[in-house]
């Protein structure tokens, strides 16, 4: 920072110890009046916002405006750049989108960009101007908070785990679907399936606001009062399928329910309060055991708002907005009883696949209406996944500590099930809690000694899983042009058009195989420098001394 000249403080504004970019009025730049056009603009914008607008999606903007064709572009962005829907993020999302050709997309947890910064980020690298073929975005993402991980993202480089999701920038709804999949990895069902939205209502609880403080909850009902029975998210319980009663302290069990006594009250849905139904947590971290939280709300519990309720559209006669009912039910949705229809919504909700699903294109820190309606449910309903729920609730209702261990056992057959039901797909899940395993693989491939290769992705695999590659110094490429392997998660957006690299492999890796049980032995690609190689320098360059035999 302190070696800027004049020439570059005068093209765009530069930090100092007098002023920062917060308070430069950047916006008037524009193609017209930058006195010199940058080729390349690296940048971490303000996360502030001024009225209805995050400055740094204001930056995105302007920025795409001072680029031509062909220059590149990385910006460091709040992670609610990726899903919000207010702020300016959508349009600033779908100009990237149009107006780029985007590489990579990466997230960050807090702690992990900025020396005293305590937000989740993203970081978005591209291309001004569109490709003639469309090539995969690489995400690569860390949701673990863990200071392990965060550390070696700041110190060492480490990216975390990585996927393929490519962009269609023709269609608007593409566009929007794939940025959901930079978000988190999309999980290839190849069985039929639903909207939740189709089966079920949702709506949110109510909230006290400036009411709370006047009128508490209660331990009893008081008479000439109208009363909802007290449900707070503090008190869900991710070990549980049921909304247990005896989690409510015996002096809130009940809060006064009108508009004169809540600020946000919901008088079109007070009805629905007062049965059984879904409780699905709305504010929850998707850096959790479960953010998909959801009970079987036996009690008729009046929730607060950040927790969904779920409701049989069929039982209620009522749809959110964009959904109605489907041309055709599953074949068994009429025949269930209405209690089956909740208890089977809970046992999908809390199986691992169903979790991995929610984080698709959600917030960090809760999942909206639109979302949840948006998650995609098996067509075929399975009648064991209701059985083996209402089993473990009945064992749950007997509060015995000696039963955990049986529950813990049909959690897990729950779990086989509910994956069943979604056709078994191959899927990755990413590590929410915890030093992930990829850090661990990562960690294992630093200590190792490395030599330099040439490498070219040549195509990329139809579920976008694997790569066919080609990498020099290997035993056995003379043998092949190249060879199928899991994509490496290192590999940069870049490569994956057929661009020619150099980088570092593990010296122990000698064939294929091996670099498949360990794509993390390859490191740090960088664009190969050696285009004008002789054909003597190559053959130097790529020979392999300890498969030379000695004279």
């Amino acid at each position: 920072l302190g070696q800027a000249n004049e020439q570059i403080t005068n093209t765009l504004p530069f930090p100092d110890e007098d002023r920062n970019f917060t308070c430069e009025d950047y916006e008037t730049l524009d193609k017209d009046n930058l006195p010199i056009k940058p080729k390349v603009i690296i940048a971490n914008p303000p996360f502030m916002e001024e009225g209805k607008t995050q400055k740094a999606a204001r930056f995105v903007q302007k920025a795409l405006e001072w680029l031509d064709d062909g220059s590149q572009f990385a910006f460091v962005l709040p992670q609610s750049f990726l899903a919000g829907t207010t702020h300016g993020f959508s349009q600033a999302r779908e100009l990237l989108a149009e107006r780029s050709q985007l590489l990579e997309v990466w997230q960050f947890p807090e702690k992990s960009v900025g020396i005293d910064a305590a937000q989740a980020v993203c970081v978005v690298i591209g291309i001004i101007g569109q490709s003639q073929k469309v090539f995969p975005v690489s995400s690569k993402a860390v949701f673990s908070q863990v200071k392990e991980e965060a550390k070696n993202i700041r110190e060492k480089g480490f990216l975390g785990a990585s996927w393929l999701n490519s962009f269609n920038t023709i269609n608007t709804t593409d566009v929007t679907q794939s940025w959901r999949f930079s978000i988190a990895p999309p999980i290839p069902i190849k069985v039929p399936k639903i909207s939740l939205g189709n089966l079920f209502y949702i709506f949110s609880g109510v909230n006290p606001g400036k009411f709370s403080k006047i009128y508490p909850p209660e331990d009893e009902r008081r008479e000439g009062i109208p009363y909802k029975r007290n449900w707070r998210l503090k008190w869900r319980n991710t070990d549980s399928l049921w909304a247990d009663p005896q989690k409510v302290p015996n002096d809130e069990r009940w809060i006064m329910y009108g508009k004169e006594y809540l600020e946000g009250y919901r008088p079109e849905n007070q009805d629905f309060f007062d049965i059984s139904k879904v409780l699905i947590a709305r504010k929850v971290n998707r850096g959790s055991h479960h953010p998909l939280v959801s009970l079987f709300d036996e009690e008729g519990f009046c929730p607060d708002e950040n927790v969904f309720c779920a409701l049989p559209t069929d039982y209620v006669n009522k749809y959110n907005h964009g959904y109605q009912e489907p041309k055709k039910l599953p074949a068994q949705w009429r025949s269930l009883t209405y209690e089956d229809k909740c208890l089977w919504l809970v046992g999908i909700c809390t199986s691992k696949i169903a979790n991995s699903l929610s984080l698709i294109g959600r917030k960090t820190r809760e999942i909206t209406e639109s979302e949840l309606c948006r998650l995609d449910l098996p067509f075929e309903i399975d009648l064991e996944i209701i059985q083996i729920t209402r089993q473990i609730i009945d064992l749950e209702k007997k509060r015995n500590p000696l039963l955990e261990e049986q529950i813990k056992e049909l959690r897990q057959v729950l779990d086989q099930r509910v994956e069943k039901s979604y056709g078994n797909p191959s899927w990755k899940e990413i590590t929410r809690i915890g030093e992930s395993p990829e850090l661990k693989q990562w960690k294992e491939e630093q200590k190792k000694k490395t030599k330099m290769a040439i490498g070219q992705v040549l195509e990329i695999s139809e579920d976008q899983i694997e790569v066919l590659m080609y990498i020099s110094r290997l035993m056995d490429d003379d043998e092949t042009e190249g060879e199928w392997i899991p994509l490496p998660q290192e590999l940069p957006g870049w490569a994956l058009d057929g661009t020619p690299f150099e980088v570092q492999l593990s010296k122990d890796i000698k064939t294929f195989q091996q670099l498949r049980e360990r794509p993390w032995a390859l490191r740090k690609f960088v664009h190969t420098p050696r285009p004008y190689l002789t054909n003597e320098e190559l053959e130097e360059f790529l020979r392999i001394p300890e498969l030379e035999l000695p004279l």
